[in-house]
């Protein structure tokens, strides 16, 4: 045996026998595996414990105000009281009306921001090469060498040349160089703006941002996460090698995936004045067999799954916020389950910010700083860590996107449409229901009885017509038992206070009421061109709205996609350098200027024979029925299409043709008839 083989223990039977030095190196090793093992657990305590700590100050901060804000504007839209104010109500009785025009409001404004920013057909933003594209050093070496050798060879064959001309040649090869630079940078910008436009259809951005608008028009924030890489299962066709027939084929493949969050689930820290900065905590609701299925998975700790899933049959695993009970009755949804029933789902916290990178390093991650902040992805399950992360992105950023119908600075949180007109609203629901109690009480006479003078046994509540009183004048003063007085209807007045200030909705919110088909205009709204003009001036609010969509949304979005398939795509034909432009706002300023252009030119042609004569009608009909397009109104009611107004046109034909010919035919006879005369005189 070799003098550096290791020692074998000796066996006899079925007894190994070890002599002291194996025991004590064995011993040793176990020492080393429980040690690494206690490391390990105590950083996962030290991050669970960071998390929680973060998740219990963001809580805490959000439920001082915004959870009530949230609350608030989600029974205003849905058109209910809170307790206390329904309890008030009750209290003196009468009718609890509440008259729904904030959403009315809210459904016009997420209609009108989707005519912008997702009209059919089109997108809200633009992928373009950079204008001046750069010259790589590959390619500024190959100009230098072909120059130097164009001149080389001249000068070999006795052209003498002026020095100068070399700084031109050069010049020129750049030139052409860069052209055709500036035509592949177009082609590879057009292949990337179809790649994600392919990346936001297959992701579901279409979904979470309709989902997202109609929150941006109700709560103080709209947030949307992506792109987030997930597995998925697909359904693809292929063929079957051995049938060769057509066949449904199940896949796995990774996207690149987008979702509204809820603002309810949505947790900053209270100092956070955008999503990348402080922290931001999730609270997700994932089933048990979602979360079974990450033990193995690249990124996830199995051990930390089997303790979740373990307590998970013992009940718990719940992060409880003081707005569940009264959320999920606004949104007519149960209260979530307990643990234990069939279905129900855990909560988890997955969480975006920093953590030292000490506590990295005993989790597992070689950091080059240990006294260090790194930015990480955790998520956090009651008391387990079962993933954390570094964040993958090269500048740090994390996957949310915020914006709000009206923004506020240096807060995540803004307003909404609820919000900006529940004044208005509070005061039209009071005057509703003192116009209805008012009516119901002045809708027939109030009675007034003198019940010592009415017949023992007789009956006050029961009255109806004919009825016959019986009555008694004990004191003999003649005085009637029985008086009516009808209480004054003050219909009028209240309904000039709602009306007042359900116009008064129109200014706060910016969306006026002819938006929304509201026949009711007036003044210049009686004429489409004064229309048109109120309708352009109503415009001005929503283009602030668009604005931070497209600031908030869409250039972060778009550029986190063009980032991921710039580091990771393997099709080299779609990357180059671009620019990125989300034109939402633009477009609706476009639109605008469009409109007002076609009017003019309208205007001018109506009211110039000669341009009238020039256009035709065909030119009219063209101009009319692009202006009755943007209008959103149906053009074929309106305004003859080309077909309508060719045969028209046939037929006028016809007709002129049928009249000439009748008019010919008159002239014919009235020669034929004259010449006699003329003959005899």
């Amino acid at each position: 045996m070799p003098a550096d083989a290791p020692a074998v223990p000796e066996s006899h039977g079925l007894v190994v026998v070890k002599n002291n030095d194996q025991l004590d190196a064995e011993e040793k090793q176990a020492a080393e595996q429980r040690a690494n093992l206690n490391d390990k657990q105590t950083a996962m305590s030290q991050l669970a414990s960071h998390i929680r700590s973060c998740w219990e100050a963001a809580k805490s901060a959000k439920a001082e105000d915004i959870d009530e804000r949230l609350l608030a504007a989600q029974r205003q839209r849905k058109g209910v009281y809170s307790d206390n104010i329904l309890s008030e109500i009750q209290k003196t009785g009468g009718s609890e009306v509440f008259m729904r025009i904030t959403a009315t409001k809210c459904l016009a404004g997420e209609a009108w921001i989707r005519d912008v920013l997702a009209p059919a057909g089109e997108k809200p933003w633009t992928l373009s090469p950079t204008p001046v594209p750069e010259l790589d050093p590959v390619s500024e070496s190959a100009i230098v060498e072909q120059t130097l050798a164009f001149f080389a060879s001249l000068e070999g064959q006795g052209i003498e040349f002026d020095p100068r001309e070399i700084y031109d040649f050069a010049s020129e090869m750049r030139d052409r160089w860069t052209a055709e630079l500036e035509k592949e940078a177009k082609k590879k910008a057009m292949r990337m703006e179809r790649k994600i436009e392919d990346q936001l259809l297959e992701g579901g951005w279409e979904r979470a941002f309709r989902e997202f608008i109609s929150d941006i028009a109700t709560f103080p924030s709209g947030i949307i996460k992506g792109g987030v890489i997930r597995k998925t299962k697909q359904l693809v066709w292929g063929k079957d090698p051995q049938t060769g027939k057509t066949q449904p084929l199940v896949r796995d493949k990774l996207m690149l995936e987008f979702e509204r969050v809820s603002p309810f689930d949505f947790y900053p820290s209270p100092e956070c004045r955008d999503p990348n900065d402080g922290y931001l905590i999730e609270r997700m609701r994932l089933r048990r067999g979602t979360i079974a299925n990450m033990r193995g998975v690249e990124g996830y700790n199995t051990e930390a799954i089997n303790k979740v899933l373990e307590e998970y049959r013992a009940g718990g695993l719940r992060e409880w916020t003081n707005t569940d009970s009264e959320r999920a009755d606004n949104e007519d949804k149960e209260l979530f389950p307990l643990s234990d029933e069939p279905g129900s789902l855990i909560d988890a916290l997955e969480y975006h910010g920093s953590a030292s990178g000490e506590m990295l390093k005993d989790w597992g991650y070689d950091v080059e700083d240990e006294l260090a902040e790194y930015d990480i992805e955790a998520i956090l399950i009651g008391g387990h860590v079962i993933r954390a992360i570094l964040n993958p992105d090269p500048l740090g950023k994390r996957p949310y996107y915020v914006s709000s119908y009206e923004k506020v600075v240096d807060s995540i949180w803004g307003y909404g449409i609820p919000e900006k007109m529940a004044d208005v609203q509070q005061v039209c629901n009071a005057s509703a229901r003192a116009l209805i109690n008012n009516l119901a009480i002045a809708s027939g006479p109030q009675t007034m009885v003198n019940t010592d003078k009415l017949a023992p046994g007789e009956d006050i509540e029961a009255m109806y017509p004919w009825k016959i009183w019986q009555y008694q004048e004990p004191s003999g003063n003649g005085a009637a038992p029985i008086s009516f007085f009808q209480p004054t209807a003050n219909s009028s007045e209240l309904m000039g206070v709602y009306e007042k200030f359900k116009d008064e909705a129109s200014e706060v919110t910016g969306i006026p009421n002819y938006i929304y088909g509201d026949p009711d205009v007036g003044g210049a709204g009686e004429t489409a061109r004064g229309l048109s003009m109120l309708m352009d001036a109503s415009s001005r609010g929503i283009k602030q709205v668009i604005a931070n969509v497209d600031a908030d949304v869409f250039k972060p979005a778009i550029t986190r996609l063009y980032q991921h398939n710039m580091l990771y795509s393997d099709d080299e034909d779609i990357k180059g350098d671009v620019n990125i432009m989300a034109r939402g706002a633009l477009a609706l300023v476009i639109k605008e200027q469009l409109q007002v252009q076609r009017q003019n030119i309208l205007d001018r042609v109506l009211s110039d024979d000669r341009l009238y004569e020039l256009v035709g009608e065909r030119g009219v009909a063209a101009l009319m029925r692009e202006n009755v397009k943007l209008a959103k109104m149906p053009t074929g009611e309106i305004v003859p299409s080309e077909e309508e107004l060719e045969r028209r046109a046939e037929q006028a034909a016809k007709q002129a043709a049928m009249q000439e010919e009748l008019m010919m035919q008159a002239a014919m006879a009235e020669q034929e008839g004259q010449a006699p005369v003329e003959q005899a005189g």
